[in-house]
């Protein structure tokens, strides 16, 4: 079941983050949750027996809508969770926003293969922005 999330989850999905991005993770948490007290969130959490399987995170940047992190537990990944918070996030930014803008890496192909298959387009590419090649990408809404 997909909700939208909350400050109680906050310290769920870090520890999700953790598991996931274990390169630097006190870099990691203190970045986390800097962010998302700067920024007005919005938060799409999935769920199955009260257990956080996966979140989406984004806000308004530079007028458009950012999906800015997110992450599925790797044993549970293949379900559909990511495919499920992705619709979640963008029905939410819709209605709100003319353009959806993410930002991913070369290491998370299975990210990369769902933005594409859910229409978003490839603006950029970066060597250095990540350990792995950063790549950019937008879908316009309301086509």
């Amino acid at each position: 079941m997909i909700r939208i999330g909350n400050e109680k989850d906050l310290d769920k999905i870090n520890k999700l983050n953790l598991l996931i991005f274990s390169d630097k993770p006190e870099e990691l948490e203190e970045d986390f949750y800097k962010k998302i007290k700067m920024n007005s969130y919005y938060l799409s959490v999935f769920e199955e027996k009260n257990e956080l399987l996966g979140y989406m995170a984004g806000y308004e940047k530079d007028g458009n809508y950012y999906i800015w992190m997110s992450g599925v537990y790797p044993d549970k990944t293949g379900r559909g969770i990511g495919k499920n918070l992705l619709n979640h996030q963008l029905e939410y930014a819709k209605n709100k926003f003319s353009k959806v803008t993410i930002k991913t890496s070369t290491k998370w192909k299975f990210m990369l293969l769902l933005l594409i298959k859910n229409d978003f387009i490839i603006t950029g590419f970066k060597k250095d922005e990540f350990p792995f090649p950063a790549i950019y990408l937008e879908k316009v809404l309301g086509c």
